[in-house]
């Protein structure tokens, strides 16, 4: 852990040299598009802001629990709302998700998109651009959404219980899980594990650029896709996959 440490203290004392450029590059490799509902439900994020914030002025500890079950869902499976499949044996279930947060924010925004725009706006979708959302309620940045992601089929309790970090991990061992999902050690300082605390110090004198780093980290976290497939789908209702008739 010492030769850890040493190795953030001499990022934390360069990183300032290079923040800016790593701004701009975060944003390289985003595949999904920004305008994938402008035709098909152009007041998505109108309804979405909207509701956000009647819940958020309701209960103010909800925006961290929006943010934190988008990392939950996108650590797992890739963001395809497998964490809001409610059944026996799925990750809402696992020990992991036991003090998630939340699910009553994103099925009350699908039941309000499925007025306006039946059967077009992914869960998955919704609660990426929720934990957005949820963001600047409380004063933090704004950034564009891509979207485009479709619902997932699949949830396990198992694969949560394996993945989501619980806070005992060696601090490498996550970097090594971040990089796996192709995010890099300004991610994982901005998605935040407190044992990075010399740069998440660095980056407090210069609040600004730490915003524009943690906007550009939620959309990398957003843009996970490990088993996005044909078989994905827009479902109907967040907790259960359609049936067979949809």
């Amino acid at each position: 852990m010492k030769s850890f440490s040493s190795s953030i203290t001499f990022v934390s004392l360069t990183a300032a040299l290079f923040l800016v450029a790593t701004v701009s590059s975060q944003f390289d490799d985003i595949d999904l598009p920004f305008d994938y509902y402008s035709l098909s439900c152009p007041q998505l994020e109108s309804i979405m802001q909207k509701k956000v914030e009647e819940w958020i002025k309701k209960d103010y500890s909800l925006a961290p629990a929006l943010m934190r079950l988008h990392f939950h869902d996108c650590f797992v499976r890739g963001c395809d709302a497998s964490i809001l499949l409610d059944h026996e044996g799925s990750e809402k279930s696992a020990k992991a998700s036991k003090t998630l947060r939340g699910f009553e924010v994103i099925d009350d925004i699908k039941r309000e998109l499925e007025k306006a725009c039946p059967k077009t706006v992914s869960c998955a979708d919704i609660l990426t651009a929720a934990a957005r959302d949820a963001t600047i309620a409380v004063g933090g940045p704004f950034w564009m959404v891509p979207y485009g992601r479709k619902d997932g089929i699949v949830s396990m309790a198992k694969e949560a219980d394996k993945l989501i970090p619980m806070g005992h991990e060696l601090v490498t061992d996550l970097l090594e899980f971040f990089q796996s999902k192709g995010l890099n050690v300004l991610d994982l300082v901005v998605l935040s594990d407190p044992r990075t605390a010399p740069i998440v110090t660095a980056l407090a004198t210069q609040p600004d650029v730490f915003e524009n780093l943690f906007a550009a980290s939620m959309v990398k976290m957003g843009n996970i896709q490990d088993y996005l497939s044909i078989n994905g789908e827009v479902r109907l209702n967040c907790e259960r996959v359609n049936s067979p008739n949809y």
